[in-house]
Parts: structure tokens; C-alpha cells; sequence
């Protein structure tokens, strides 16, 4: 193809990019109807010209086509390095070794290699005479050719190769899911729909695909180069979103046209790097045949030689899916909705409204530990959410208090000091943008125990590296509803009321539903508000109280609360120090038992030091927890009662959370018989959570239970608010 040609094409690519500026995260409505998806509806609008296929790479091709389509992983094909189209052998590893270990049949398979490279080398000797009928056809694999270099060459390009059907077949069946909207964001930005083979060749289309090197997701980016194209931090990996990572792929493949002028090359560029194939460019043109057989770059090796091949394969295959595998049952479109968080939003408020798995699956950039109960995500964070379900949830993710409210919250009994408040600007105070003004002498882990979060949440909420340090007079983004840790006298409600809710419209005519959204949604401004009362005001679990004889301090009017359910509330103990504390303290180390809730995170956070350190005090290999194990803590850091307390707050918290929005309306005695364990009875009362039936049992460690014994199991209802 002419350069003239590309220029003209790249001019086309970047107007279409310039006049469809779509957002990413637009409304999955128009695929949402499409429940039985076909090949048809994924497959790109292929163009030819722009990925020639010369003749002299079609057996490599269609040596890929196999790979992806006939062989399974049970089946091994020993075959040359250079020719694909030699095939010496094709082992079924289920017939040939059964019952044996991978790293067994790879040790076969290379002592089969070194038994065809023997051969080869005879042939050598022989002048291409076979002796035998191994011997005989070895030889007619090479056309029976007297070149004894042929095959002494051969005898050193000797290559195993597994199957990958399997594989492959799964990866069309999940690329499903996401094909649509891939289409739609390589559309957006002018690049080849032909290059959406690239993920079954990169990652079989594996969601959850993690390389050896570091390259994650479904275009398996390393963080190196995923960097420039999304965000990576503590929080969040976008390289294992498939949407996100492949609008960064999308920009990734542009600029490398930008600099390449050829999608060939650019194909190749995505496994040899944008600067080799500038230098296979200068030497060999634009010719992807010629670079491919003659280039000997010196990381130009079996994967980069054989990369645009197997793009050839996938792109081939993806044309026609029919034709390889039969039927193939794709999974319907994704569906959600979005919501961009303009507060920040801790996952254990969003666990009050979806199932956290829910929440995993429509983001898989999320980190684990970001999902855990304390984490916190940023401000600003696009979230998908199942759909049909944003709008009621948005308004809650948007509700923040005022300063104004919150001072006049201070002003009731067990509120924290004006300057936790953020009345004052200097040093070491909150300002009324939820944004901490760092002191002398502070350090995150201060900051954290402070404001009643962790170092983790901190540095995800302020894009901090492993090793970033802060100074006097920086500003770190805190929580939502951050304020000050205190220890003030007995509890008393603080009321907050809900945002301002918009003016009611005019009631519908009757024959349409008798409530309005703002009605639908009023029981969540009252829930947010009660949440934010409860933090400020340290109380536990909202009780009926009576009216207090002066009138509270009104803030706003507060949105009508819907009575709460009938059934009287089983008091259940809250935690006590004693259960919190070193079983015994032995020089710089202290040792507890691990309850439930409890992780190495955190027994590192609360004891100020690195999780390495505490793997290492204990001889660990990896940070693994079990229930009721005894743990050594060191203690030269933080002393003892310091990571007491910190325990304590957070078995606290963990009690406060979760009466705002359930009762125990009664306590349930179960016998243990023969076979049955706490554990058996508890994974079919999974909503109860392990530390609640802990407590409900006095503390006794749950696994020495035995048959005979009684197990105290609380009934839990949620709250109707």
C-alpha cells in the first residue's frame, strides 16, 4: 500500500475520532435488549487491505488456526521453530503419560525433542538417506532433500507447542460481554475494528489473566506502559477492566500508527515494541513478510516472528467462529449503569445497597483490598452499578454535609472540636473541602488513626506511591465525613438531616403510581443522614428514645423516616476490652489470637510496621491468616495499649456498622451433632457475620467446638428504613 494511501486513511481515522467524541461509560440501553447474541453481532468489519496476508506466511497462519482450533491443551505438537508447517509429532499427554504431572510430560516431551534432533542429524550425516522408517519420515517432511544443512539446521529449531481450543472457545463465549462496547470505543478513535483479535491472542480473552512479567488483563498491559493510558495505583488497576484497557489499547495502537504507518507493523509492535519495529522499518520497509522472514533483531524472536501470524489466525477464525467451533453460545452484553461519585463512598456504606460480588464483577479494576469493608473509593470515581439501580443510589453517593451543618453538629453533646470541624485554616486542620492540611509532625499513619480511617485508604485516596512522603502544608483528601477520633462521655444521637430534597411536583392522576421518585428515594436521604449522625456522634445502634424536653438543634428538615420494624431487639453484647487484648507480651513482640474481621493489613497498620516485617517475626511465606491462631506483633513502633485500642476501635466500629442497619430479634440455640461444626452450620447463615456469633457465644473459639455443645446462632433482620 502506498504511503499516500495510509496519510489519507490516518486523516479519515482522526475526523472520525474528532466528530464522534462518545463518552466511555455511556448507557448500555441499546445493548440491552440483545439477549440472544450471535456471531454476526460481534463480528468487526473486516478490511483486508489494511492486513495483507501474503502467501509465504499462510502456513505459519494456518499452523495458528490449528493451534486455536484443533488441538486441545492435552495435546502437544513438537513441530520446527522456523517452518510451521513441519509437524514431527502431535502427543496426546492423556494417552502417552496418564494420570502424569505437567512437569512430568514436558520432561517426556523434551527427551522426545532430543530423540527427532538425533534423527535429524543422522539425516545430516547420511546425506538425506533414511536407514529406517523414523528415519524415512523425517526425511519426507523435508521433501526427502540431500541438503544435509536442511537438516542440520532443523536438528536446532525444535519447538513444543500445546493446543489451545479450549481456550480460545471460552474466549469468544465471555468476549460476549464486552464486544459491543469494544467496537463502539474502537469506532470512537478511528483504529481497526480487525485489531479486536488481538485480546484472544494476548490473553485468550481472559478477564482475570496475569502474566508471569507483570502484563494483566485481556491486552495485558505491563504497568510500565499502561500508565500512560490508565490509572494504576493502590486502589485501582484499570488494565483489568476490559472496557477501560481497551480505550487505553485503542490510544496505544493510534499512537503507534502515528509513528509506524502500518497496521502490520503496529500488530507486531504490540509483542516487539514500537522502537524495534522502527528499526525493523528502516532496515526492510513496510514489507511485514520480508521483516518477518529477514529481520534478526536481537529480541525479534519465536513470539514476535510468529505475532502478526497468529493475529492472521484469530482475525481469520473471528470471521467465521461457525466454521471452527459449531454453535457457540455467546454471554449476553453486560448491562449496568454508572454513577460518578462526587463524594467519596466507603464500601461499607455500598454493601448496604448491593452485593459486593455484584460490584467486583461490573468493576474489576477494583483491588480486593479496595473492596474490603474499610476501603474507601476517591471522589470522582465512575462506578458501575447493576442497571436500573444508579439513580436511587446516585443521590445517596452525592449527599455530603456542609460545613454549616456540620458545625452546628459540633454543637451538641459528643461532638468533636470546631477545629476537627474544619472552622480553622491553619496547620493540621480539616479545611471545608473534606481536605487535611498536613502538620510537623504528622505522618499518614497519624493522620489515620486520627481521622479514623487506614494508611491504605489515604494513599488510594491521594494517588500515593509505596514511597511517597508528605510535607507541612500539603492537603490529603479524606474520607467522606472524616472528622477527628474522640473518646467523649456516654452516647447521644447528634441529628443531621438529609440534603435539601427539590421542590415536590404535582401529584400524578391516579391511574398512574400514587409516589413520586423523590418519595422512592426518601427513606435513603433519611438513612445517609442517621449514618452521618451515628459517625460524629461514636453511638451504637439507633434505639427508640423519647423526646427530649428542649428542642434539638434543627438543621434542616430532616425527610420523613419510616417506622422501624415491630420485633424487639435481642441485646447482644458489644465487644469488650479484655477479649482485644495480648494474650502475652515478650520483649518488642506481644501475642493475640486472630478473630474474625481481623487481616495482616491490618495487624501491620495498627502496629505501624510493613507487612514484611510481620511475615517475617512470624516465619511466614505468605500472609496468611487462620481463625483463632496465635500471632507474634512487634511492638517497637507502637506499644501495646496503642495497638490495643486501635483493635478494640475497630472491633467497635465493626459492631456500630452493622446495628445501624440490622437487629437480632432472637438467638438461636444449636446442638452440634456428630459431623457438624460451626463452620457447617455458619456457610448456610452467611449473612450473619463470624465476629456477631463470636460474640453471641461469649468469645469461645468457635473451632474447638464440639458435638454435643451449643451453638448460639442470632437471627438477623435488616432494618426498614
Amino acid at each position: 500500500m502506498g504511503k499516500g494511501k495510509i496519510n489519507r486513511l490516518a486523516i479519515i481515522f482522526s475526523f472520525i475520532a474528532i466528530l464522534a467524541p462518545l463518552p466511555l461509560y455511556a448507557s448500555t440501553a441499546d445493548i440491552a435488549g440483545e439477549d440472544n447474541i450471535s456471531a454476526a453481532d460481534l463480528e468487526p468489519d473486516y478490511q483486508n487491505d489494511l492486513f495483507p496476508e501474503p502467501d509465504s506466511l499462510r502456513p505459519n497462519v494456518d499452523f495458528w488456526i490449528d493451534v486455536y482450533t484443533k488441538y486441545d491443551e492435552n495435546q502437544a505438537i513438537i513441530h520446527d521453530s522456523v517452518n510451521l508447517d513441519i509437524r514431527y509429532e502431535v502427543v496426546n499427554l492423556d494417552e502417552a503419560y496418564p494420570r502424569a504431572s505437567r512437569r512430568y510430560a514436558a520432561r517426556q516431551l523434551t527427551l522426545r525433542k532430543r530423540q527427532i534432533a538425533e534423527t535429524l542429524k543422522r539425516l545430516a550425516r547420511q546425506g538425506g538417506h533414511c536407514g529406517n522408517d523414523q528415519e524415512c519420515s523425517v526425511a519426507a517432511l523435508f521433501g526427502n532433500t540431500a541438503d544435509a544443512g536442511v537438516y542440520r539446521d532443523a536438528s536446532d529449531q525444535l519447538r513444543v507447542q500445546y493446543g489451545l481450543k479450549s481456550r480460545f472457545k471460552l474466549g469468544l463465549v465471555t468476549s460476549g460481554q464486552y464486544m459491543p462496547e469494544m467496537k463502539k470505543i474502537f469506532e470512537r478513535y478511528g483504529v481497526p475494528l480487525d485489531l479486536l483479535a488481538l485480546p484472544h491472542v494476548e490473553s485468550s480473552f481472559n478477564v482475570k489473566a496475569y502474566s508471569r512479567v507483570g502484563a494483566a488483563g485481556i491486552w495485558q498491559f505491563m504497568r510500565s506502559t499502561g500508565r500512560h493510558y490508565m490509572k494504576i495505583n493502590g486502589q485501582t488497576d484499570e488494565r483489568r477492566d476490559p472496557l477501560i484497557a481497551t480505550e487505553g489499547a485503542a490510544k496505544f495502537l493510534r499512537d503507534n500508527y502515528a509513528a509506524l504507518e502500518s497496521w502490520p507493523l503496529v500488530v507486531t509492535s504490540y509483542n516487539h515494541g514500537k522502537n524495534g519495529m522502527e528499526h525493523a522499518k528502516r532496515i526492510h520497509g513496510d514489507d511485514i513478510a520480508d521483516i518477518i522472514a529477514n529481520y534478526d533483531g536481537r529480541a525479534f524472536g519465536f513470539a514476535s516472528r510468529n505475532f502478526y501470524c497468529e493475529f492472521l489466525a484469530a482475525r481469520r477464525i473471528m470471521q467465521n467462529p461457525e466454521q471452527y467451533f459449531g454453535s457457540i453460545d455467546f454471554r449476553s452484553p453486560l448491562e449496568f449503569d454508572v454513577v460518578k461519585l462526587q463524594n467519596h463512598v466507603r464500601i461499607r456504606d455500598l454493601a448496604r445497597y448491593y452485593d459486593i460480588k455484584d460490584i467486583a464483577r461490573l468493576n474489576p479494576a477494583l483491588h480486593k483490598n479496595t473492596l474490603m469493608a474499610g476501603a474507601v473509593l476517591p471522589r470522582g470515581y465512575a462506578l458501575r452499578v447493576p442497571r436500573g439501580t444508579a439513580a436511587a443510589f446516585a443521590q445517596v453517593a452525592t449527599y455530603n454535609p456542609t460545613p454549616e451543618e456540620l458545625a452546628q453538629a459540633a454543637a451538641e453533646p459528643r461532638a468533636v472540636s470546631r477545629r476537627a470541624l474544619g472552622e480553622h485554616k491553619d496547620y493540621g486542620t480539616i479545611t471545608p473541602g473534606g481536605e487535611y492540611v498536613v502538620d510537623s509532625g504528622d505522618s499518614l499513619f497519624s493522620i489515620a488513626l486520627k481521622y479514623n480511617t487506614t494508611v491504605v485508604a489515604l494513599k488510594g485516596l491521594n494517588d500515593m506511591g509505596r514511597r511517597s512522603r508528605i510535607f507541612p502544608g500539603q492537603k490529603l483528601t479524606l474520607p467522606a465525613g472524616a472528622v477527628a477520633h474522640v473518646a467523649p462521655p456516654a452516647p447521644q444521637p447528634v441529628t443531621i438531616a438529609a440534603a435539601p430534597q427539590p421542590a415536590a411536583a404535582p401529584p400524578p392522576p391516579a391511574a398512574e403510581k400514587e409516589h413520586s421518585i423523590a418519595s422512592d428515594y426518601a427513606a435513603l436521604f433519611a438513612y445517609m443522614a442517621n449514618r452521618v449522625a451515628i459517625f460524629i456522634g461514636g453511638g451504637g445502634a439507633p434505639q427508640p428514645q423519647k423526646e427530649p424536653a428542649a428542642a434539638p438543634v434543627a438543621v434542616a428538615e430532616a425527610a420523613p423516616v419510616p417506622p422501624q420494624s415491630q420485633k424487639v431487639s435481642y441485646p447482644v453484647p458489644p465487644p469488650e476490652k479484655d477479649r482485644y487484648r495480648f494474650a502475652k507480651t515478650e520483649g518488642n513482640h506481644g501475642v493475640i489470637t486472630v478473630l474474625p474481621e481481623e487481616t495482616v493489613n491490618l495487624y501491620a497498620d495498627w502496629a505501624g510496621v510493613s507487612t514484611r516485617e510481620l511475615m517475617r517475626i512470624n516465619n511466614w511465606r505468605r500472609p496468611r491468616l487462620q481463625l483463632w491462631a496465635s500471632v507474634k506483633i512487634p511492638l517497637n513502633k507502637t506499644g501495646a495499649a496503642d495497638f490495643e485500642k486501635r483493635r478494640m476501635d475497630f472491633h467497635q466500629s465493626l459492631y456500630k456498622e452493622f446495628f445501624v442497619s440490622h437487629n437480632v430479634t432472637e438467638v438461636d440455640d444449636r446442638v452440634l451433632h456428630r459431623g457438624q461444626s460451626a463452620w457447617t452450620i455458619w456457610s448456610g447463615q452467611r449473612e450473619v457475620p463470624l465476629w456477631l456469633i463470636s460474640l453471641c457465644n461469649d468469645g469461645k473459639q468457635l473451632n474447638r467446638l464440639q458435638a454435643g455443645e451449643i451453638l448460639r446462632v442470632p437471627v438477623v433482620e435488616k432494618k426498614a428504613f
